[in-house]
């Protein structure tokens, strides 16, 4: 049977409902809606305003000739003709709001003789150009000309008579350029036997000679080609020499070749 609802006899009690009654008048929705319609059609007016405004004057500050780098100054450069830094840097005629400083940069490193650069702009039409070049140090000798090397090895430009630098002549007569790279290590090796020799055995080297199968070469009058090789261990390679020297004026030898590469196996002949 069916279950009765309720727990009093009769019909079921129920509250009455609250009814809510709405108002008459309904104008003030359509005043309210039509004041926020009118607030947010003003902010995106202004917003779409502006925004063509910013466009305007990005194109305008792109686009004109007013704009756009036409003075360029240079600084810090010996080795290297000023227009050669312009044209690698790439930024006469640029609008001056796009100058990608770091890629000009970039491109000026392409130039070995150039060892750091910064570019700069200005508004509205000004950039500069600032470079640190490597600084020659040595010479390196190919055949009848003289280069200008850096202390890594960068070839940096030619000189036409040698000076004070400690010089090495490449005798595999190997060409080179400006911007080429020489053997860095034989460089530095050239130099400190330049400081060791005076010091250890009172012998001031006029130049070096430089051989790929060899490495670093001093000509003498007493003991022929002293070969030293590489950097490593030059200290025990000058004392070997000046123990050989004066064991050669003792016995009063002739000789044409010393080997010092192998410092505790010397070679002569």
């Amino acid at each position: 049977m069916p279950r009765r609802i309720g727990t009093t006899r009769g019909t079921l009690h129920r509250r009455p409902r609250k009814r809510i009654s709405l108002p008459t008048d309904m104008s003030f929705l359509g005043r309210k809606w039509s004041k926020r319609f009118g607030v947010w059609a003003r902010d995106k007016l202004l917003f779409i305003l502006v925004l063509v405004f910013l466009l305007w004057l990005g194109f305008y500050f792109t686009t004109s000739p007013d704009y756009r780098v036409t003075e360029i100054t240079v600084t810090g450069n010996v080795l290297t003709a000023s227009e050669d830094l312009v044209s690698a840097a790439g930024v006469r005629n640029q609008p001056i709001l796009l100058l990608n400083h770091k890629k000009a940069e970039e491109s000026i490193l392409k130039l070995r003789a150039v060892k750091s650069a910064e570019v700069r702009s200005e508004f509205p039409n000004h950039a500069s150009i600032r470079v640190i070049e490597r600084t020659a140090e040595y010479i390196w000798k190919v055949k009848d000309t003289l280069y200008l090397a850096s202390d890594d090895g960068i070839i940096v430009g030619t000189t036409p008579t040698a000076n004070q630098m400690v010089a090495l002549v490449d005798v595999d007569g190997t060409p080179t350029n400006v911007g080429g790279q020489v053997d860095a290590d034989a460089l530095h090796a050239a130099k400190a036997l330049s400081s060791l020799l005076p010091r250890e055995m009172s012998i001031t080297p006029a130049y070096f000679e430089y051989s790929r199968s060899e490495g670093v070469v001093l000509p003498t009058d007493f003991a022929g080609r002293v070969v030293f090789g590489k950097m490593e261990d030059l200290e025990d390679k000058v004392a070997t020499f000046k123990a050989l020297k004066q064991a050669f004026q003792e016995k009063n030898l002739k000789v044409k070749y010393v080997d010092l590469r192998f410092k505790d196996k010397p070679y002569f002949r």
